[in-house]
């Protein structure tokens, strides 16, 4: 269903090209700016279906452009991709995360980071009406969900909110600056991966602006440690695979699904410096008494929110079941693919796509800012599919929450707003099958 994209790296853009790609900036700077306005409630309460409309506003022209240069075979400046990319990113400072509120953890973990020393080992909910808590500090711990819980974050995101905490105490703006840089920086380290076209369609992505610059999730330091480990281990770089890999890691769990393709045929340095990686991670804060398995194995056996197998066999077999049923198929169609894949001589890109579409497919949870780990894949193994579902996932958004209703769970869907997604998410897979038979017919 896909094979590594086709690209000249030396073939020079199209002055016309980088012309519409110029409008097309303009035109979503516009957007993003009145979407950051929005946010904040410039233009009256944020609800669904504005949100709905920038959404489309800046992501129609950009998927316009992208097919109209593919299929005039142009390609755009690298420069020009970056700037954008940049200041689009840059839009997000102007506004407040909407539909989300993660964020007040991770300005707490900061927090609790600086002054203790670990973000681990306690709950928001012990600090309420704690006179030492400065009063700016009290107010974020008002916003945090699931205060009972400790934190669900991995030390490498830690640290990055530490680093965040230093310079904007309480504040946002210090952890958004990290992440559009790391975001922008993952573009640039895959300019010799990819034609500049799927570039540009990354880097004008509405999921990934929204997610990482709006609502700071802290996806982007985890995919740029996981892609740098990619790029490493394609040039033999041992030491520094091992350490990426591990930064990857202690970010989050979901850079362990490549963590066999990435050591096939490695050396021990690699291995070495994977172990010291996340000792180094780990230890202190085991030293300290908890790290962040605790909320992650609740998570992990509690949640569910927006799945789609998953979600179909617990109606019936149950939570528990359901989800041994899940694991063991994730654990299949890794080991199928392991096995196809160790018999290839030479290093090739593992289909991060694939492997990580498989795990959203049987997760029991499939937050918007997961499909964001796809589209570096993607970028290499061009599909419809994945990122026809950069633009379907938003509709789990359709939350009781998000449309009021105050009846009912804040975190239940309608039924139609999953059916759509993954018809969606089907309707493409279809397309990229009958666009595989076709072109193995014509080879």
């Amino acid at each position: 269903m896909g094979r590594p994209v086709e690209f000249d790296s030396g073939r020079s853009p199209s002055s016309s090209a980088d012309g519409q790609l110029i409008t097309v900036g303009i035109f979503s700077f516009l957007g993003y700016l009145f979407l950051a306005f929005y946010s904040r409630g410039t233009f009256g309460e944020p609800n669904l279906v504005g949100f709905f409309t920038c959404i489309a506003l800046v992501g129609l022209p950009a998927v316009g452009l992208f097919t109209f240069a593919t299929r005039q075979g142009r390609e755009f400046s690298i420069t020009n991709i970056l700037f954008w990319a940049t200041l689009l990113r840059l839009c997000g400072l102007l506004g407040v995360p909407l539909f989300e509120d993660d964020y007040f953890r991770y300005l707490w973990d900061g927090y609790r980071f600086a002054t203790d020393g670990t973000p681990y080992g306690t709950t928001p909910f012990e600090f309420f009406d704690d006179p030492s808590v400065p009063q700016s500090f009290q107010l974020i711990l008002n916003g945090i969900n699931y205060p009972d819980l400790p934190t669900i974050y991995g030390p490498t995101t830690e640290v990055a909110f530490l680093i965040a905490f230093w310079l904007t105490p309480g504040k946002l703006v210090g952890l958004q600056l990290i992440l559009i840089f790391m975001d922008v920086a993952l573009i640039w380290l895959m300019r010799t991966e990819c034609s500049s076209r799927f570039l540009f369609l990354y880097a004008f992505c509405p999921l990934v602006i929204k997610e990482i610059a709006f609502t700071a999730h802290p996806e982007a330091i985890g995919i740029l440690c996981l892609v740098g480990a990619v790029m490493c281990r394609k040039r033999n770089a041992e030491v520094p695979l091992g350490i990426l890999l591990g930064l990857a890691i202690g970010a989050r769990v979901f850079a362990w699904i490549l963590v066999p393709f990435l050591l096939l045929r490695t050396g021990w340095k690699v291995w070495a410096s994977l172990a010291v990686t996340l000792g180094l991670l780990y230890i202190p804060f085991v030293l300290q008494g908890a790290t962040e398995f605790e909320t992650l194995s609740a998570f992990a056996r509690y949640w569910e929110f927006n799945s789609f197998l998953y979600g179909m066999l617990s109606q019936f077999a149950g939570s528990d079941l359901s989800r041994l049923v899940m694991g063991v198929l994730l654990a299949c169609g890794i080991s199928l693919y392991l096995v196809k894949y160790y018999q290839k001589t030479t290093f090739e890109i593992p289909r991060g796509d694939l492997l990580l579409g498989c795990l959203l497919l049987v997760s029991p949870v499939i937050n918007p800012w997961y499909v964001v780990w796809l589209l570096p894949f993607a970028m290499v193994y061009p599909s419809f599919w994945a990122w026809t579902s950069t633009y379907a996932v938003f509709l789990s958004y359709v939350t009781a929450l998000n449309l009021g209703l105050i009846d009912q769970d804040p975190f239940s869907q309608p039924l139609w707003s999953r059916i759509l997604q993954f018809a969606l998410v089907s309707a493409a897979i279809c397309v990229d099958l009958l666009r595989w038979k076709s072109r193995l017919k014509t080879e």
